[in-house]
């Protein structure tokens, strides 16, 4: 009985295979890697941009210089305003929160809401969508607190955002460049003690390299007025 032919083992090949294989992985996960931090990065650095949240920061401006006036008001007459239209009549501020017409608004082209207790008065804005409570560009903003800690814009707002659509591409494409860059500079790893070590070192570079120009261009991809 003829034998079967003894199998031959190509141990080069599985090898090359294997270090391509890997490399693929490692620059998959360094592009993942820095397209997530990139778009941390830009977000943390257009949370108090005009151009993103002007609306929300000329609210705020609004609500203090509405604060002013009261403590004015209080000053003047030992007690808080009963409405809007009376606080408007010794208002001295040559501000946009008189708006048009007499008529105070938000920076969301929505009326203030005045409620007064019969002792003190509070002025808010629902913040962008009009609707009480919310967090970020949503959060409630009055004269006493125009700017809680909950009202900074969140990550879910930001990549939602139509001007902001621009600095994500470019987190994108720096995840894109940086997976390229980890597949053709990165040699096969050898994964074992100091090729480990130098392995690290190579993607910590090469991570390190792209969020710098990721804030870069983040940055010069913020709309301007």
């Amino acid at each position: 009985m003829d034998s079967a032919p003894p199998t031959i083992h190509k141990p080069a090949e599985e090898n090359l295979l294997r270090g391509y294989c890997i490399k693929l992985l490692l620059g998959i996960f360094v592009g993942i890697v820095v397209s997530g931090l990139s778009l941390c990065v830009a977000w943390l650095q257009s949370r108090e941009d005009v151009a993103l949240v002007g609306g929300q920061l000329e609210t705020q401006w609004q609500l203090n210089e509405i604060n002013a006036d009261i403590q004015n008001y209080r000053g003047k007459y030992g007690k808080s305003p009963s409405s809007l239209a009376e606080l408007l009549t010794i208002s001295k501020h040559d501000s946009s929160w008189h708006g048009e017409n007499g008529e105070p608004s938000d920076g969301w082209g929505r009326p203030f809401v005045f409620s007064f207790d019969g002792t003190n008065c509070l002025v808010t804005s629902y913040g962008r969508d009009g609707k009480p409570s919310g967090i970020g560009l949503d959060c409630d903003l009055t004269n006493v607190n125009p700017k809680p800690p909950q009202s900074l814009l969140t990550f879910d707002q930001f990549i939602k955002l139509r001007l902001a659509t621009g600095i994500i591409r470019s987190c994108v494409f720096c995840g894109g460049l940086a997976f390229f860059l980890t597949v053709l500079t990165v040699k096969t790893p050898d994964l074992r003690g100091s090729g480990l070590v130098r392995l690290g070192l190579k993607i910590g570079a090469t991570i390190i390299g792209a969020l710098i120009a990721a804030s870069f261009m983040a940055i010069l991809e913020i709309p301007r007025h």
